[in-house]
C-alpha cells in the first residue's frame, strides 16, 4: 500500500466520489454525499493505493492555525479493518502535527443515531485517542445527531 497527497481538486473529486458511492450506509443522504465530494476540492487529501487501485482517502482542514479537522473520508467496504484508515489518519495528524495543529476535530453521528456502521466509525476514532466533546443536534437536524469529538496532539 502506497499513500500519496493529492494535490489536483478534480482527483480530489473524482477519488471521494468513487470511495463514498460505495458506501451507501454512512454516505446514503445524496445531497449530502455532493456536497461532500465537490468540499474536498480544497482540503488536505490522502488516499491510499495498492497499485492503481484506490483503498480509500482521508480529507481534513485546519482552523485558526492550531486546530485540525478530519473533514470526510471513506475506505472501500472491503479494505475497512486491514489497517489502511489507521495508515492515512497517521499521515493526515502528522500533517497537522507539522503545520503546528495542537488539536483535532471530527464530526460524526452520535450513538443516540442507532447506526453499527457509525458505531464502528466511533469505536475506530476512540482507538485513535479521540473522545466525545458535544453533541450537536441542531447541526445536522434531530434525526442525525452530530457527536463532535476531540483528540488533543
Amino acid at each position: 500500500m502506497k499513500i500519496q497527497e493529492i494535490k489536483d481538486s478534480d482527483e480530489k473529486q473524482r477519488i471521494a466520489g468513487q470511495i463514498l458511492h460505495q458506501l451507501p450506509d454512512w454516505f446514503g443522504i445524496e445531497e449530502a454525499l455532493s456536497e461532500y465530494i465537490l468540499g474536498v476540492s480544497d482540503k488536505i487529501f490522502f488516499a491510499a493505493f495498492d497499485g492503481k487501485q484506490c483503498l480509500g482517502f482521508f480529507s481534513g482542514e485546519i482552523h485558526y492555525q492550531h486546530t485540525g479537522e478530519l473533514y470526510v473520508l471513506g475506505i472501500l467496504p472491503e479494505h475497512q479493518g486491514n489497517g489502511v484508515g489507521t495508515a492515512l489518519y497517521q499521515v493526515l495528524e502528522q500533517r497537522f502535527i507539522s503545520e503546528k495543529c495542537d488539536t483535532v476535530l471530527v464530526k460524526t453521528l452520535s450513538e443516540r443515531h442507532l447506526s453499527s456502521a457509525y458505531a464502528q466509525t466511533r469505536t475506530f476514532y476512540k482507538k485513535r485517542g479521540f473522545v466525545p466533546l458535544i453533541e450537536l443536534p441542531e447541526l445536522w437536524g434531530a434525526q442525525n445527531p452530530c457527536l463532535l469529538m476531540e483528540k488533543r496532539i
